[in-house]
């Protein structure tokens, strides 16, 4: 089964970061290295409940050999990326190997920009934890805004058993939330047939994951399964968003993230199945055939089975009725003559003071 679009003979499509999964593929992580001419790593690990199990790992591959490492705090300050960016300046490291969540490797992203120019070096990302969907893409967040840059687009994701086997239940919900919203923003208005392949793998994955996630219990095999079914999905969605380039929808979700009130986790799932809902609503075709990869099941129940297991406190329902109301309000003309001026006055990227 094919998402049907009308075929575009002349597209242009790449996919930058390759992907290794599996149960233990972290122990060919040299090999890994070797393919993209990479030989002196600076591991950056997580600070917190995690780093024990990816000291194991490490200690599995260099056994008594010394490797180089800094640990990422997920409130890491300002003077830890100084220090970090001056460690690799200089030293005679040649790649970045981030493991653990959003916050690690987003961090590795920074330490990318920074040395940009200085020092040439190149991201491999071991994604496990709390994501939030941009792992696999030149994207991260800084404390006010979203930057993009093809300088920390990661040469290749890994994904380890061992390792992503530590992400909650909730935590595989909220980052499979976030990854569709990337699925489903790059396919509108799409003809571009590479895209569609990647967002009909991403659809079933997503699928596969949900069934495990279902009946898989935290200490099975079948968690392992379910979680790597996972990363499946947050690497197709990578691709996909890296060939649809920025999203006024995602980033809008990510300008409701509001510190104390939503993460981006959580604005993603309340847009999620109303962008759904806008693609039955506008190529009930493209809907149907997103059914089918389905098995049958209606694609918006399917965004809506993610957002409850990603369990919502309250807040997706709050920013749901507020986007309600604002399109409510903004749609009546006589709003927008009125409210124009006004909303001329506020702060915005280029605008008033």
């Amino acid at each position: 089964m094919t998402l049907k679009q009308p075929l575009e003979t002349g597209f242009k499509f790449h996919v930058q970061t390759q992907i290794s999964v599996g149960t233990e593929v972290l122990d060919h992580v040299f090999k890994i290295m070797e393919s993209h001419a990479l030989k002196y790593p600076l591991w950056l690990i997580p600070k917190g409940i995690h780093q024990g199990v990816v000291k194991k790992v490490l200690t599995q591959l260099y056994g008594k050999g010394a490797y180089h490492s800094v640990q990422v705090d997920n409130e890491w300050s300002g003077e830890d990326l100084l220090s970090t960016t001056q460690t690799v300046a200089t030293g005679d490291f040649d790649c970045l190997v981030a493991c653990g969540n959003a916050t690690c490797i987003g961090y590795a992203k920074h330490v990318l920009l920074k040395t940009k120019g200085v020092h040439p070096i190149s991201l491999i990302v071991v994604p496990f934890g709390t994501l939030d969907g941009s792992e696999c893409q030149g994207r991260f967040h800084t404390d006010t805004s979203a930057v993009e840059s093809e300088d920390t687009v990661a040469v290749h994701a890994v994904f380890d058993g061992r390792l992503t086997r530590l992400a909650t239940r909730k935590e595989v919900a909220r980052t499979m939330c976030t990854s569709l919203l990337h699925v489903c923003t790059s396919i509108l208005g799409s003809t571009d047939p590479m895209l569609m392949g990647f967002a009909e793998s991403a659809f079933k994955h997503s699928h596969q994951t949900l069934e495990l996630i279902l009946s898989a219990s935290k200490e099975s095999s079948s968690w392992v399964d379910c979680t790597l079914s996972a990363s499946a999905v947050l690497h197709a969605a990578g691709v996909c968003a890296e060939n649809r380039g920025i999203s006024t929808i995602v980033s809008f979700a990510e300008t409701l993230a509001i510190p104390s009130l939503a993460d981006r986790q959580q604005t993603a799932a309340a847009l999620l199945p109303f962008v759904m809902r806008y693609i039955g609503n506008t190529n009930p075709l493209l809907y149907k055939e997103i059914g089918k990869i389905l098995l049958g099941m209606d694609p918006v129940e399917f965004t809506n089975a993610w957002v409850t297991l990603s369990e919502p406190k309250g807040t997706d329902r709050v920013i749901q009725q507020l986007c309600g109301d604002t399109h409510g309000l903004l749609m009546n003309p006589r709003h927008i003559r009125e409210l124009e001026p006004l909303l001329s006055l506020f702060p915005a990227q280029g605008g008033a003071l």
